[in-house]
């Protein structure tokens, strides 16, 4: 395995024998959630592991949390370009720590890093915190991402948020939620939400991954906005400014919504 990673056996002894670091990290939404990061010789080396799986080994589709070139935006303008007008939104428990040393080995047993498993894994599980942790959390979730993209909606992942949308009403709620639980994993409570703009329910707009979608597009909500234009008429130059504004442009292209359209870069 080490030549594989392109190090010495001792840099493999060295990790093997560090320890992580556990601390709670506020959540952009409330509460906190648990990082558990490792000792530098170990993160090296799970780093190495992180891009020989990422160049060797295939990712559903579906998932665009952890991916190059993909992120919130790319997946949800793909229920947006799809003609979205009814969407199942939902959150899974504990992500990664449901992934456990088993369904690691399983999908590690097919590559020349089949070893590899007690340098990914703390308490039994993935440890969210670990560079190798997001690539290994795609793999094993592949198996459900087949599952739920052959109900026949649109479907996308990032990390642990589930979106599946249709032009018409999603009826398959039950038949997404079986093959949550036969993948080994948990819908979280109170996270599984059906929309639909469509008749009799008529909800204004859709909501994935903190967006909202409508046919054709994508967008803010303007409550974030209002509160992005507070942080920039503050001061724009900060970093939090840069990226908000980075941000912004990403999900609406060059042409701001008109409740930031001050702070556009003009163009030349």
């Amino acid at each position: 395995m080490h030549t594989v990673l392109g190090v010495s056996p001792r840099a493999l002894e060295v990790a093997a024998g560090c320890t992580y670091r556990t601390r709670q990290i506020p959540k952009l939404l409330g509460g906190t959630r648990e990082v558990s990061e490792p000792e530098l010789p170990l993160k090296r080396i799970q780093r190495r592991i992180a891009f020989w799986l990422t160049r060797h080994a295939a990712v559903h589709p579906a998932a665009h949390g952890f991916v190059e070139g993909h992120s919130i935006v790319t997946g949800a303008r793909v229920h947006a370009d799809a003609g979205a007008q009814s969407l199942l939104a939902i959150d899974l428990a504990d992500f990664f720590g449901t992934i456990t040393v088993a369904r690691v080995a399983e999908v590690l047993r097919a590559t020349p890093l089949a070893g590899a498993m007690p340098l990914v894994t703390y308490h039994g599980v993935l440890p969210q915190g670990a560079p190798s942790s997001p690539i290994i959390a795609n793999l094993v979730a592949r198996g459900l991402d087949i599952r739920l993209a052959a109900l026949g909606y649109t479907y996308t992942r990032y990390a642990d948020d589930l979106g599946l949308s249709s032009p018409r009403l999603i009826t398959e709620t039950d038949r997404a939620l079986d093959a949550i639980h036969a993948e080994g994993f948990l819908p979280a409570p109170g996270k599984v939400q059906l929309q639909t703009t469509l008749p009799p329910a008529n909800c204004q707009h859709l909501s994935l991954y903190g967006l909202v979608i409508a046919p054709g597009r994508i967008g803010i909500p303007m409550a974030r906005l209002r509160r992005y234009r507070r942080v920039l008429q503050a001061d724009n130059t900060t970093r939090e400014a840069r990226g908000i504004l980075s941000f912004v442009h990403m999900v609406y292209g060059p042409v701001l919504p008109s409740v930031l359209r001050a702070f556009e870069v003009p163009h030349a």
